[in-house]
């Protein structure tokens, strides 16, 4: 071994981290799908695959944001007199079933579709209702009473159990029993019309009238109230909490983008402009509407870095995030756009609300239309369980793949990174079950592939011991090592310059290749206790000798690594810039 001027472990910093399964499903269940309002999901898209499968007249007065779930779509419809509840066919677009309220004066919000249930808020200026449907047949199940004054709902979200919206005589959020209705707790807060509570794993965040709330979902009590001073108040609407995963919340409010702490509710910063609607936030930033067009900005301070603007028309309502595209719309027409370019790639002469499941984008308008569209819905794993096997000891074992679009086409074939399972068994729609053999370290892209065509999901499964680098590889940049291990082993990183090897030896008894010429130790940890994976964090120094190396990395694990008791993670590559 050699000594190389390479000051590596500067800035070490190791933590525990969770691979989760990928988030969202084969369904729209509320506003913007998803307890935190995101607008995305994993459903790809083939531009030339869509197509106009039918158009219903469901009123004449402007639709909701439609909801679809297991082959229920229910959509709700607000305007003057002409307004109700709807249940639509998911073949023919015919008007299964509707209500409608007596009297007038009555505002109706967003659908949300939860397990065969439609629960809708209803609001009459003096009182507020919950009400439950059989998705179905419109039976109503649950028609219950919520204290209210005059504010207007977005969807109600169901998360574990428990209802959580927007009401209150002057405001407020409650969490409610979806049965009965009955109330768990309330959390009082300003009057807010327009949005729906903001759900994560703890924290419940809502808006009203220019301030930020964080509620304790499990109590109710408030964490923090922070004021929004340079906030618009009058006619205080569709300020729903927006999280990026990053530790931010966006809300947009009076043309004014804002992004608030998500730890402590403090301003990071405000833009002010033309700014509408809800953010949808990606790896790549954040997307916003503004002035009609659509914007992809910075998190970290709001620059602008990408734009879109229709030829005809302001985009408005919502914004769907697909792993490739995303969905804009006018009041006219329907926008598929690149999430690369932001050049649109398919358009249709019909614009409004939007929803994506099921083989169906659905398209609620304001002329009490609903459009749909339907497309090729691929095969898509979601998760996998278990997540991660040792490469060595994986054959035989069955892994469950969860997913959608697997009843649809011939039998699929399923592909982990390269590897194919010696038996594939289709469950259901929703579930493979996939027999291995011995696999090879690294992540394993699950590709899924039948008639109807193929889609490869990231981040599902992994052969361990595994090593991931990702980061900034430029001189002092900050460089992540993600790693994936059996638990309770000892882990040595090994590192080197230059070339790799052309092919990797053998170096019994470890397990798989060595990929290195030479070596020097990076990190060496005794034993790893908390779970099966964790990230290192390191500098690159600013030495402008390195710039145009690469650094080869390997991980091994094992009892006794030293002692060549473990098994090699795959080659991991960092080129300098």
């Amino acid at each position: 071994m050699r000594a190389i001027p390479l000051s590596l472990l500067a800035g070490l910093g190791l933590a525990p981290i969770s691979f989760a399964a990928q988030a969202g499903a084969d369904s729209w269940q509320t506003f913007q799908n998803g307890p935190l309002h995101l607008g995305g999901t994993p459903i790809k898209l083939e531009p030339s695959g869509m197509s106009l499968a039918w158009q219903q007249a469901v009123g004449t007065s402007a639709l909701g944001m439609a909801v679809i779930e297991n082959g229920e779509i229910v959509v709700t419809q607000d305007g003057g007199f002409d307004r109700g509840v709807f249940g639509i066919d998911r073949q023919t677009g015919s008007v299964d079933w509707s209500w409608n309220p007596t009297g007038g004066g009555v505002w109706i919000g967003h659908a949300a579709l939860y397990d065969g249930k439609a629960y809708v808020q209803l609001e009459d200026n003096t009182d507020d209702y919950l009400v439950a449907f059989d998705a179905a047949s419109g039976s109503i199940q649950l028609q219950h009473p919520l204290t209210d004054q005059g504010t207007l709902h977005y969807a109600p979200v169901l998360e574990d159990g428990v209802l959580y919206c927007n009401t209150g005589r002057t405001g407020g959020m409650a969490a409610l029993d979806p049965n009965t209705g009955s109330e768990i707790w309330f959390a009082d807060m300003e009057l807010g019309d327009e949005w729906s509570p903001t759900v994560t794993e703890d924290v419940c965040y809502g808006w009203g009238t220019g301030r930020l709330v964080a509620i304790d979902r499990d109590t109710g009590t408030v964490l923090y109230d922070v004021e929004d001073f340079g906030a618009e108040t009058a006619g205080v609407v569709g300020h729903t909490p927006i999280p990026d995963g990053a530790g931010n919340l966006f809300i947009v409010n009076g043309g004014r983008l804002v992004c608030h702490d998500q730890a402590n509710g403090l301003i990071q910063w405000v833009l002010e402009d033309a700014f509408t609607d809800q953010v949808s936030p990606a790896p790549e930033g954040i997307y916003v509407l503004n002035g009609g067009s659509l914007e992809l900005r910075a998190p970290e301070d709001g620059s602008l870095m990408n734009s879109f603007t229709p030829t005809a028309g302001a985009l408005a309502k919502n914004i769907i995030v697909t792993p490739e595209h995303l969905i804009v719309a006018t009041d006219a027409e329907t926008h598929l756009l690149d999430r690369t370019t932001l050049n649109s790639v398919w358009d249709y002469p019909a614009g409004g609300w939007l929803s994506l499941g099921e083989g169906l984008l659905l398209i609620a308008e304001g002329s009490g239309q609903l459009t749909a569209i339907s497309y090729a819905r691929l095969p898509q794993a979601l998760s996998a369980q278990p997540d991660r096997l040792d490469f060595f000891a994986s054959a035989g074992e069955v892994v469950t793949v969860s997913g959608f679009g697997f009843d649809d086409g011939t039998t699929p074939s399923v592909d982990f990174g390269g590897i194919v399972p010696s038996l594939v068994t289709v469950i259901d729609d929703h579930t493979l079950e996939c027999t291995l053999p011995v696999g090879e370290p690294g992540p394993a892209p699950l590709s899924v592939t039948n008639s109807i065509g193929s889609a490869t999901s990231a981040g599902v499964f992994t052969f361990s011991p595994s090593v991931v680098a990702s980061g900034d590889f430029q001189l002092g940049g900050q460089v992540r090592l993600s790693m994936r291990f059996d638990p309770d082993q000892q882990i040595v990183g090994i590192y080197d310059l230059g070339a790799a090897r052309t092919s990797g030896v053998s170096v019994p008894p470890l397990e798989g290749k060595y990929w290195l010429n030479r070596f020097d130790i990076l990190f060496e940890l005794p034993m790893w206790p908390f779970d099966d994976a964790a990230e290192l964090d390191f500098l690159i120094p600013n030495d402008p000798a390195l710039q145009g190396q690469s650094i080869q990395l390997q991980i091994v694990v094992g009892s006794d690594p030293r002692s060549r008791q473990g098994a090699f993670s795959q080659l991991a590559t960092i080129q300098i810039l």
